[in-house]
């Protein structure tokens, strides 16, 4: 038996000018790379889906709010799935006031091969307690207490990280920025 499903939560907000990244993730029985992506509404301009991988990435240009729908589609059988997401594009750091939740730019993005390193992520407005969630981590990396650490373990290259943070309040923030190792 064939299955195909979308099963991407949600799609970070972005802003206007900051580079945006997402992969959108299915689950298809049995597995197979032969999946073609598809949005069928007009994305603001700045940003593409991959056809091949489901990366839905580039930097807006404009504001936009609205649903999108995402097609997967099979290849090899004739089988595909959609779901429906919200995208919200603002006009960056100055729409947002002083009090909401926000991520601050994260430093210390350059790291070196087998070296222990650990990256403090910061919040700015909410209210704590903080949730926070890290998606592509490189190997030997792991998120712990608000911090990335640990040793990485993958050489050469630059890994896109999506950052996810949530305010007891329930306000999110996210924020995307590239991890570099060097060996």
């Amino acid at each position: 038996m064939h299955k195909i499903a979308i099963v991407t939560d949600k799609l970070p907000d972005g802003r206007i000018g900051m580079p945006y990244y997402v992969s959108l993730t299915i689950d298809v029985f049995p597995k197979t790379d032969l999946i073609e992506w598809e949005c069928q509404n007009r994305l603001p301009k700045g940003l593409e889906l991959n056809s091949r991988t489901g990366v839905l990435s580039g930097n807006a240009t404009e504001s936009f709010t609205g649903t999108i729908t995402v097609w997967a589609r099979r290849t090899d059988v004739n089988m595909s799935c959609y779901k429906r997401f919200l995208l919200t594009v603002s006009q960056g750091e100055g729409e947002k006031p002083a009090g909401e939740l926000r991520i601050q730019k994260v430093e210390n993005s350059e790291l070196k091969l087998g070296v222990n390193c650990s990256i403090p992520l910061k919040a700015q407005g909410g209210m704590p307690p903080y949730k926070w969630k890290v998606e592509n981590l490189p190997i030997g990396m792991r998120l712990v207490d608000g911090q990335i650490i640990g040793v990485p373990a993958m050489a050469g290259g630059s890994f896109p990280l999506e950052i996810f943070l949530e305010d007891r309040e329930g306000q999110t923030d996210s924020y995307f920025c590239w991890l570099r190792i060097a060996d």
